[in-house]
């Protein structure tokens, strides 16, 4: 695996992660979400490595994006830019996308770019995510929705953000916290979630924050509803995050190079829970579409 940092034309540097055992084939490009994204993808990019080129890209949060973030400079439609710098970069004229949680945003605005040929999207939605808690709770009692806000002014407190550090830190292994919620499946490695968590735990306040606004705001609706690429959509039953219909409507509609994928017993962290039959669906998937 190679790491290495690429500078974008806005000045911000994006980790980006190269996995492959071969040089042929579209490029898969893989958008995580705000915490834990090599963990995450790693078990699935196993197999598909041995397909295709791999480069798993890691949002933007540390101190060459200060600057950005500060100004409020950032924002999905930008993120789906990057994507084509990236691309530019590497010397890829096509490629198919790849998004887990916030990533599939970044995924639903990039296609409206040509050279995205096809398109997986794994416990997300294709814009306003806190729609399907804010909209029926907020329009029954007649208060405009604030949801996406006043988790932003709890994730600043860096009081109880530090709180949760060291908790975190004291507790030899927290996902077992997770897996009692029902957050994450009693099956998944403890080891691999427990870095996952301290990964989340130690986000700056101020991204978090800022990525769960521009995330509330934006909406791909429409570019996804009106683009002719095959599309698969992989969802666990027991998401507790995201429903599984929010990630169902990627696939709605009449275009019949789309698919979707209920996984029994996943949860939001479906790629480590069943990385082989997520790995084996989109090779799958790709083979069908002759991509």
């Amino acid at each position: 695996m190679k790491i290495e940092t690429r500078k974008m034309n806005s000045g911000c540097e994006l980790t980006v992660r190269s996995i492959t055992d071969v040089q042929t084939g579209v490029p898969l490009y893989l958008w995580g979400g705000l915490f834990g994204t090599f963990l995450v993808w790693s078990r699935v990019a196993r197999e598909l490595r041995k397909t295709r080129p791999l480069f798993l890209i890691d949002f933007p949060r540390y101190d060459a994006a200060n600057r950005i973030f500060s100004n409020d400079g950032l924002d999905i439609e930008l993120l789906a830019s990057f994507q084509q710098e990236l691309m530019s970069q590497m010397g890829h004229s096509q490629a198919i996308l790849t998004g887990w949680s916030l990533g599939t945003q970044v995924v639903a605005e990039s296609l409206k770019y040509d050279n995205i040929v096809s398109a997986v999207v794994i416990s997300g939605v294709l814009g306003k995510p806190f729609s399907h808690i804010s909209d029926p709770l907020f329009e029954t009692i007649g208060i405009r929705p604030r949801v996406s806000q006043t988790v932003g002014w709890l994730t600043q407190k860096e009081e109880a953000l530090s709180r949760l550090r060291k908790m975190v830190r004291r507790n030899e292994h927290p996902s077992r916290w997770a897996k009692r919620l029902g957050l994450v499946s009693p099956s998944v490695d403890e080891l691999v979630m427990d870095a996952a968590i301290r990964d989340f735990v130690n986000i700056p306040a101020v991204h978090y924050t800022y990525y769960l606004q521009i995330a509330a705001r934006h909406n791909a609706a429409q570019i996804v509803r009106t683009s002719p690429i095959p599309i698969l959509a992989v969802s666990g039953n027991e998401d507790k995050l995201v429903p599984a219909r929010r990630s169902r409507e990627f696939v709605k509609g009449d275009n019949p190079n789309r698919e979707f994928l209920l996984v029994r017993g996943g949860t939001h962290f479906v790629p480590l829970e069943y990385p082989e039959l997520i790995s084996l669906k989109m090779e799958d998937f790709f083979k069908r579409h002759q991509l």
